[in-house]
């Protein structure tokens, strides 16, 4: 007799093998997104077009999800960052300017929302952001998205303030 095992995410009782991977995942997405439109669900086939190099269809996917769950603000933040990445810097900045305050004042959003407008070609309001000085909490050590956005901005001429040098030398 074959055992069934249980994962942590089995909730109904029922049993579950290992994870679906490459065609069977977005298979089996697909099929659950055909019976109701699922922001988690969106954000996995999302991910898979992503690793595959499709940026856009990345992008256009995450913007739906984030618009079934606007308040998840990482969802938020991985919408963003797909939207910069697909070349759709002016999108990213309207999705900005219509979040919750206290979304906008996010320091990972105030990154993201200063490179878009970097990429926009609305320097002034990337030198805002930057004079009003940018506090990202999650910055790991040695992620440099605060010094390639100062440099961009600025150029090599002006030198790093440590408060934006997260660099590992």
């Amino acid at each position: 007799m074959r055992r069934r095992t249980r994962t942590a995410a089995t909730t109904s009782g029922s049993t579950c093998g290992p994870p679906a991977t490459g065609a069977a995942a977005l298979d089996a997405w697909g099929k659950a997104l055909a019976e109701r439109r699922d922001p988690l669900v969106l954000r996995a086939v999302a991910e898979a077009h992503r690793i595959d190099g499709d940026d856009a269809t990345a992008a256009a996917l995450l913007l739906e999800a984030h618009a079934l769950a606007p308040a998840v603000r990482p969802l938020t933040v991985e919408t963003l960052a797909a939207l910069l990445a697909a070349g759709r810097p002016a999108d990213a900045l309207t999705l900005i300017d219509r979040l919750p305050p206290g979304d906008r004042a996010h320091g990972r959003i105030r990154l993201l929302e200063a490179r878009a407008a970097l990429a926009a070609g609305e320097r002034d309001r990337t030198g805002r952001i930057l004079r009003d000085g940018l506090v990202v909490p999650d910055l790991r050590e040695g992620e440099d998205a605060l010094d390639e956005l100062w440099f961009a901005y600025h150029g090599e001429e002006r030198d790093l303030p440590a408060d934006y040098d997260f660099r590992m030398s």
